[in-house]
Protein backbone atom coordinates (compact mmCIF):
# COMPACT_ATOMS: atom_id res chain seq x y z
CA UNK A 1 0.00 0.00 0.00
CA UNK A 2 0.92 3.82 -0.55
CA UNK A 3 -1.04 6.49 0.81
CA UNK A 4 -0.89 10.21 -0.80
CA UNK A 5 -2.42 12.93 1.29
CA UNK A 6 -2.78 16.04 -0.94
CA UNK A 7 -2.10 19.15 1.22
CA UNK A 8 -3.27 22.75 0.47
CA UNK A 9 -0.82 24.42 -0.47
CA UNK A 10 0.03 27.36 2.09
CA UNK A 11 0.14 31.15 0.49
CA UNK A 12 2.43 32.88 2.40
CA UNK A 13 1.74 34.75 5.57
CA UNK A 14 -1.44 32.25 5.95
CA UNK A 15 0.52 29.79 7.88
CA UNK A 16 0.38 33.02 10.64
CA UNK A 17 -3.29 32.92 10.97
CA UNK A 18 -4.55 29.98 11.83
CA UNK A 19 -3.43 26.75 13.61
CA UNK A 20 -4.62 25.16 10.39
CA UNK A 21 -2.84 26.91 7.77
CA UNK A 22 0.29 26.70 10.23
CA UNK A 23 -0.27 22.98 10.23
CA UNK A 24 -0.92 23.00 6.01
CA UNK A 25 2.71 24.57 6.20
CA UNK A 26 4.74 22.62 8.24
CA UNK A 27 3.58 19.12 6.66
CA UNK A 28 3.37 20.29 2.80
CA UNK A 29 5.26 18.14 0.17
CA UNK A 30 6.81 15.95 2.83
CA UNK A 31 6.83 12.09 3.08
CA UNK A 32 7.22 9.46 5.97
CA UNK A 33 7.23 5.38 6.69
CA UNK A 34 4.24 4.91 9.09
CA UNK A 35 3.97 1.21 9.65
CA UNK A 36 6.03 0.30 6.78
CA UNK A 37 3.72 2.45 4.89
CA UNK A 38 5.16 4.87 2.60
CA UNK A 39 3.31 8.10 3.04
CA UNK A 40 3.12 11.37 0.54
CA UNK A 41 1.95 14.98 1.63
CA UNK A 42 2.22 16.68 -2.28
CA UNK A 43 1.04 20.65 -2.07
CA UNK A 44 -1.86 21.06 -4.13
CA UNK A 45 -3.66 24.92 -4.62
CA UNK A 46 -7.17 25.60 -3.68
CA UNK A 47 -9.70 28.28 -4.06
CA UNK A 48 -11.05 29.85 -0.65
CA UNK A 49 -14.95 29.26 0.27
CA UNK A 50 -17.23 29.76 -1.83
CA UNK A 51 -15.45 28.26 -4.82
CA UNK A 52 -13.15 26.04 -2.32
CA UNK A 53 -15.17 22.68 -5.01
CA UNK A 54 -12.97 24.06 -7.96
CA UNK A 55 -9.94 22.59 -5.93
CA UNK A 56 -11.60 19.07 -6.57
CA UNK A 57 -10.40 19.73 -10.20
CA UNK A 58 -6.72 20.95 -9.28
CA UNK A 59 -6.46 18.25 -7.26
CA UNK A 60 -7.23 15.67 -10.11
CA UNK A 61 -5.30 17.80 -12.35
CA UNK A 62 -2.20 18.10 -10.64
CA UNK A 63 -2.14 13.95 -9.17
CA UNK A 64 -2.36 13.08 -13.00
CA UNK A 65 0.38 14.96 -13.65
CA UNK A 66 2.45 13.90 -10.75
CA UNK A 67 1.31 10.30 -10.81
CA UNK A 68 4.32 8.56 -12.07
CA UNK A 69 6.78 10.09 -9.42
CA UNK A 70 4.55 9.96 -6.54
CA UNK A 71 4.06 5.91 -7.80
CA UNK A 72 7.48 5.52 -8.45
CA UNK A 73 8.63 1.65 -8.29
CA UNK A 74 4.69 0.74 -7.27
CA UNK A 75 2.41 -1.10 -9.31
CA UNK A 76 -0.93 -0.09 -8.50
CA UNK A 77 -4.30 -2.52 -8.56
CA UNK A 78 -6.28 -0.12 -7.07
CA UNK A 79 -7.09 3.28 -5.64
CA UNK A 80 -8.96 3.80 -2.43
CA UNK A 81 -10.25 7.57 -2.02
CA UNK A 82 -11.33 8.68 1.46
CA UNK A 83 -14.06 11.20 1.13
CA UNK A 84 -16.11 11.84 -1.65
CA UNK A 85 -15.22 15.52 -2.43
CA UNK A 86 -12.63 16.53 -3.21
CA UNK A 87 -10.67 13.47 -3.33
CA UNK A 88 -13.23 11.21 -4.50
CA UNK A 89 -13.77 13.56 -7.61
CA UNK A 90 -10.39 13.72 -8.31
CA UNK A 91 -9.51 10.07 -7.93
CA UNK A 92 -12.56 9.44 -10.35
CA UNK A 93 -10.50 11.43 -12.78
CA UNK A 94 -7.53 9.97 -12.01
CA UNK A 95 -8.81 6.44 -12.39
CA UNK A 96 -10.29 6.56 -15.81
CA UNK A 97 -7.14 8.15 -17.15
CA UNK A 98 -4.99 5.39 -15.62
CA UNK A 99 -8.06 2.75 -16.52
CA UNK A 100 -7.44 1.62 -12.54
CA UNK A 101 -10.76 0.46 -10.80
CA UNK A 102 -11.41 2.85 -7.99
CA UNK A 103 -13.22 2.58 -4.02
CA UNK A 104 -14.76 5.32 -2.43
CA UNK A 105 -15.74 5.84 1.26
CA UNK A 106 -17.64 8.26 3.23
CA UNK A 107 -17.17 9.19 6.55
CA UNK A 108 -20.10 11.43 7.65
CA UNK A 109 -20.04 15.18 6.64
CA UNK A 110 -19.31 14.63 2.94
CA UNK A 111 -22.62 13.07 2.38
CA UNK A 112 -25.13 14.48 4.87
CA UNK A 113 -23.48 18.61 5.15
CA UNK A 114 -21.05 18.88 2.47
CA UNK A 115 -23.15 18.49 -0.97
CA UNK A 116 -25.91 20.78 0.86
CA UNK A 117 -23.83 23.58 0.24
CA UNK A 118 -24.20 24.43 -3.15
CA UNK A 119 -25.98 23.03 -6.16
CA UNK A 120 -21.77 22.74 -7.78
CA UNK A 121 -20.84 20.69 -4.60
CA UNK A 122 -24.04 18.49 -4.76
CA UNK A 123 -23.60 17.99 -8.30
CA UNK A 124 -19.38 17.02 -8.13
CA UNK A 125 -20.63 14.08 -4.95
CA UNK A 126 -23.36 12.75 -7.11
CA UNK A 127 -21.26 12.36 -10.08
CA UNK A 128 -18.59 11.05 -7.92
CA UNK A 129 -20.88 8.46 -6.22
CA UNK A 130 -21.82 7.10 -9.56
CA UNK A 131 -18.66 6.86 -11.18
CA UNK A 132 -16.81 4.65 -8.48
CA UNK A 133 -17.02 1.42 -8.96
CA UNK A 134 -17.21 0.62 -5.49
CA UNK A 135 -18.68 2.54 -2.38
CA UNK A 136 -17.67 2.10 1.34
CA UNK A 137 -19.81 3.93 4.01
CA UNK A 138 -19.43 3.69 7.66
CA UNK A 139 -22.91 3.27 8.91
CA UNK A 140 -26.06 2.30 6.74
CA UNK A 141 -27.53 5.22 7.76
CA UNK A 142 -24.53 6.90 5.98
CA UNK A 143 -25.25 4.23 2.64
CA UNK A 144 -28.92 5.39 2.56
CA UNK A 145 -27.94 9.02 2.51
CA UNK A 146 -25.82 8.31 -0.29
CA UNK A 147 -27.90 6.54 -2.03
CA UNK A 148 -30.59 8.92 -1.81
CA UNK A 149 -27.96 11.57 -3.79
CA UNK A 150 -26.69 9.17 -6.74
CA UNK A 151 -29.93 6.94 -7.10
CA UNK A 152 -30.72 3.03 -6.70
CA UNK A 153 -28.06 2.01 -9.26
CA UNK A 154 -25.49 2.87 -6.22
CA UNK A 155 -24.43 -0.34 -3.85
CA UNK A 156 -22.62 0.87 -0.94
CA UNK A 157 -20.81 -2.06 1.40
CA UNK A 158 -21.35 -0.79 4.92
CA UNK A 159 -17.97 -1.25 7.22
CA UNK A 160 -17.77 -0.04 10.69
CA UNK A 161 -14.92 1.43 11.68
CA UNK A 162 -12.49 -0.13 14.63
CA UNK A 163 -10.88 0.85 17.63
CA UNK A 164 -8.00 0.43 18.88
CA UNK A 165 -6.64 -1.87 21.70
CA UNK A 166 -5.35 1.42 23.57
CA UNK A 167 -8.84 2.74 24.31
CA UNK A 168 -9.99 -0.55 25.92
CA UNK A 169 -7.28 -0.43 29.04
CA UNK A 170 -8.54 1.38 32.09
CA UNK A 171 -5.96 3.51 33.69
CA UNK A 172 -5.63 4.90 37.39
CA UNK A 173 -8.32 7.85 37.20
CA UNK A 174 -7.42 9.40 40.43
CA UNK A 175 -3.40 9.77 38.65
CA UNK A 176 -4.81 10.60 35.29
CA UNK A 177 -6.86 13.57 36.87
CA UNK A 178 -3.82 14.59 38.45
CA UNK A 179 -1.53 14.76 35.42
CA UNK A 180 -4.39 16.41 33.48
CA UNK A 181 -5.19 18.85 36.18
CA UNK A 182 -8.81 18.24 36.57
CA UNK A 183 -10.42 18.00 39.72
CA UNK A 184 -10.22 14.38 41.51
CA UNK A 185 -13.27 14.41 43.69
CA UNK A 186 -15.63 15.70 40.71
CA UNK A 187 -18.40 13.59 38.57
CA UNK A 188 -16.53 14.18 34.56
CA UNK A 189 -18.59 14.76 31.99
CA UNK A 190 -16.38 14.57 28.65
CA UNK A 191 -16.73 15.80 25.04
CA UNK A 192 -14.30 14.84 22.65
CA UNK A 193 -14.94 16.39 18.41
CA UNK A 194 -15.03 19.42 16.95
CA UNK A 195 -15.79 22.25 18.91
CA UNK A 196 -18.66 23.60 16.29
CA UNK A 197 -21.83 23.94 16.79
CA UNK A 198 -23.50 21.25 14.51
CA UNK A 199 -21.59 18.86 17.09
CA UNK A 200 -24.45 20.36 19.89
CA UNK A 201 -21.67 22.09 21.46
CA UNK A 202 -24.11 25.21 22.26
CA UNK A 203 -26.44 22.58 23.98
CA UNK A 204 -24.13 20.48 25.81
CA UNK A 205 -23.45 24.00 27.39
CA UNK A 206 -26.95 25.03 28.25
CA UNK A 207 -27.65 22.13 29.63
CA UNK A 208 -24.76 21.67 31.22
CA UNK A 209 -25.36 25.32 33.34
CA UNK A 210 -28.74 23.61 34.27
CA UNK A 211 -27.44 20.40 35.52
CA UNK A 212 -24.54 21.74 37.64
CA UNK A 213 -27.23 23.85 39.42
CA UNK A 214 -28.34 20.04 40.37
CA UNK A 215 -25.35 18.16 40.60
CA UNK A 216 -22.64 20.32 42.84
CA UNK A 217 -19.61 18.11 41.56
CA UNK A 218 -20.05 18.19 38.32
CA UNK A 219 -17.34 19.21 35.96
CA UNK A 220 -17.69 19.40 31.91
CA UNK A 221 -14.44 18.80 29.87
CA UNK A 222 -14.38 19.85 25.86
CA UNK A 223 -11.70 18.21 24.26
CA UNK A 224 -11.23 19.24 20.59
CA UNK A 225 -10.90 22.53 18.52
CA UNK A 226 -13.01 24.39 15.82
CA UNK A 227 -14.37 27.61 14.64
CA UNK A 228 -16.89 27.75 17.52
CA UNK A 229 -14.29 27.31 20.66
CA UNK A 230 -13.67 31.00 21.09
CA UNK A 231 -16.99 32.19 21.14
CA UNK A 232 -18.26 29.46 23.26
CA UNK A 233 -15.09 30.07 25.54
CA UNK A 234 -15.93 33.71 26.35
CA UNK A 235 -19.80 33.17 26.86
CA UNK A 236 -18.89 29.97 29.64
CA UNK A 237 -16.71 32.36 31.30
CA UNK A 238 -19.39 34.63 32.01
CA UNK A 239 -21.77 32.32 33.74
CA UNK A 240 -21.88 31.18 37.35
CA UNK A 241 -20.74 27.76 36.18
CA UNK A 242 -17.81 28.89 33.69
CA UNK A 243 -15.24 27.69 36.28
CA UNK A 244 -16.34 24.29 36.22
CA UNK A 245 -16.26 24.14 32.21
CA UNK A 246 -12.88 23.12 31.11
CA UNK A 247 -11.78 23.25 27.50
CA UNK A 248 -8.78 21.70 26.50
CA UNK A 249 -8.05 22.22 22.33
CA UNK A 250 -6.95 19.60 20.47
CA UNK A 251 -5.10 17.27 21.87
CA UNK A 252 -2.63 13.90 20.40
CA UNK A 253 -4.22 10.22 20.08
CA UNK A 254 -2.81 9.29 23.78
CA UNK A 255 -4.16 12.33 25.20
CA UNK A 256 -8.15 11.66 23.89
CA UNK A 257 -7.45 7.98 25.76
CA UNK A 258 -6.39 9.15 28.87
CA UNK A 259 -9.39 12.02 29.25
CA UNK A 260 -11.75 9.35 28.30
CA UNK A 261 -10.24 7.11 31.02
CA UNK A 262 -10.20 10.39 33.63
CA UNK A 263 -13.94 10.85 32.61
CA UNK A 264 -17.41 9.15 34.44
CA UNK A 265 -19.48 10.06 31.07
CA UNK A 266 -19.25 10.86 27.56
CA UNK A 267 -22.22 13.07 25.33
CA UNK A 268 -22.20 13.51 21.83
CA UNK A 269 -24.99 15.90 21.54
CA UNK A 270 -24.37 16.10 17.16
CA UNK A 271 -27.08 17.05 14.60
CA UNK A 272 -25.50 14.33 12.56
CA UNK A 273 -22.74 11.42 12.28
CA UNK A 274 -21.63 8.61 9.78
CA UNK A 275 -20.08 6.53 13.12
CA UNK A 276 -18.79 8.97 15.12
CA UNK A 277 -14.96 7.10 16.41
CA UNK A 278 -14.93 9.23 19.74
CA UNK A 279 -18.24 7.83 20.71
CA UNK A 280 -17.11 4.23 19.66
CA UNK A 281 -13.88 4.88 21.78
CA UNK A 282 -15.80 6.12 24.92
CA UNK A 283 -18.33 2.79 24.38
CA UNK A 284 -14.73 0.71 24.07
CA UNK A 285 -13.59 2.25 27.82
CA UNK A 286 -16.93 1.22 29.39
CA UNK A 287 -18.03 5.08 29.55
CA UNK A 288 -21.85 5.53 30.22
CA UNK A 289 -22.66 6.97 27.17
CA UNK A 290 -25.02 9.96 25.94
CA UNK A 291 -25.65 10.40 22.48
CA UNK A 292 -27.63 11.59 19.55
CA UNK A 293 -30.14 9.17 17.47
CA UNK A 294 -28.61 10.63 14.30
CA UNK A 295 -26.96 8.84 11.57
CA UNK A 296 -25.28 5.70 12.18
CA UNK A 297 -25.15 6.04 16.14
CA UNK A 298 -28.50 4.05 16.96
CA UNK A 299 -26.27 1.15 14.76
CA UNK A 300 -23.76 1.54 18.01
CA UNK A 301 -26.22 2.65 20.75
CA UNK A 302 -29.61 0.41 21.65
CA UNK A 303 -30.99 2.95 24.16
CA UNK A 304 -31.23 2.05 27.62
CA UNK A 305 -29.23 -0.82 26.74
CA UNK A 306 -25.42 -0.20 26.32
CA UNK A 307 -26.30 4.12 26.53
CA UNK A 308 -28.94 6.43 25.98
CA UNK A 309 -29.99 8.13 22.92
CA UNK A 310 -32.13 11.44 22.64
CA UNK A 311 -32.93 13.80 20.62
CA UNK A 312 -30.74 16.32 18.47
CA UNK A 313 -30.53 20.11 19.55
CA UNK A 314 -32.39 19.78 23.05
CA UNK A 315 -30.77 20.76 25.62
CA UNK A 316 -33.14 19.34 28.10
CA UNK A 317 -32.75 15.69 26.62
CA UNK A 318 -29.23 16.04 27.50
CA UNK A 319 -30.10 17.34 31.32
CA UNK A 320 -32.78 14.31 31.78
CA UNK A 321 -30.02 12.10 30.60
CA UNK A 322 -27.66 13.16 32.88
CA UNK A 323 -30.22 12.66 35.92
CA UNK A 324 -30.36 8.95 34.80
CA UNK A 325 -27.35 8.14 34.90
CA UNK A 326 -25.44 9.99 37.74
CA UNK A 327 -28.83 9.48 40.19
CA UNK A 328 -28.00 5.19 39.67
CA UNK A 329 -25.21 3.67 39.38
CA UNK A 330 -25.87 0.67 38.93
CA UNK A 331 -27.64 1.90 35.97
CA UNK A 332 -24.53 4.00 34.99
CA UNK A 333 -22.80 0.31 35.44
CA UNK A 334 -24.42 -1.55 33.12
CA UNK A 335 -24.45 1.22 30.33
CA UNK A 336 -20.72 1.06 30.39
CA UNK A 337 -20.63 -3.17 30.83
CA UNK A 338 -22.67 -2.86 27.20
CA UNK A 339 -21.04 -0.44 25.87
CA UNK A 340 -17.74 -2.02 25.85
CA UNK A 341 -19.14 -5.47 25.45
CA UNK A 342 -20.76 -3.83 21.97
CA UNK A 343 -17.34 -2.67 20.35
CA UNK A 344 -15.51 -5.90 20.93
CA UNK A 345 -18.41 -7.71 19.29
CA UNK A 346 -18.96 -5.03 16.68
CA UNK A 347 -16.15 -2.27 15.67
CA UNK A 348 -12.81 -3.98 15.62
CA UNK A 349 -9.60 -3.14 13.60
CA UNK A 350 -9.23 -6.76 12.72
CA UNK A 351 -13.07 -7.22 11.27
CA UNK A 352 -12.70 -3.84 9.39
CA UNK A 353 -9.47 -4.96 7.38
CA UNK A 354 -10.85 -8.57 6.27
CA UNK A 355 -14.01 -6.43 5.47
CA UNK A 356 -11.81 -4.06 3.33
CA UNK A 357 -9.56 -6.72 1.55
CA UNK A 358 -12.32 -8.92 0.76
CA UNK A 359 -14.36 -5.93 -1.07
CA UNK A 360 -11.41 -4.74 -2.50
CA UNK A 361 -10.83 -8.49 -4.30
CA UNK A 362 -14.59 -8.02 -4.83
CA UNK A 363 -14.38 -4.59 -7.01
CA UNK A 364 -10.90 -5.53 -8.67
CA UNK A 365 -12.35 -8.85 -10.36
CA UNK A 366 -15.43 -7.32 -11.05
CA UNK A 367 -13.39 -4.61 -12.67
CA UNK A 368 -11.26 -6.71 -15.00
CA UNK A 369 -14.10 -8.88 -15.87
CA UNK A 370 -16.19 -5.89 -17.56
CA UNK A 371 -13.16 -4.26 -18.75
Amino acid sequence: MRVIAPVPWTPPGMNRLSKKWADYAATANGQEIYDSVNVSRPAYATPPHPIHFIGAWIMAAWLKLSWEKLMSGFNCDLIHAHTITPDGFAACKLAKSLRLPLVCSARGSEVHTTPKESAAIHCMTRWALRQTDGMIAVSSALAQEAVAIAGNTLKPKVIYNGVGENFQTAGDQLALRQKLNLPTAAQIILFVGRCELDKGTGELLQAFGEFSRINLHSELVVVGDGGARQTLEMETQQQPFGSRVHFVGQVGRKEISEYLQAADIFVLPSYGEGMPNALLEAMAMGLPCIATMVGGIPEAIQDGVNGLLIPPKSPTAIVVALKRITTDSGFARQMGVGAAQTVKDKFTWPANAKAHLAFYEEVITKFHESN
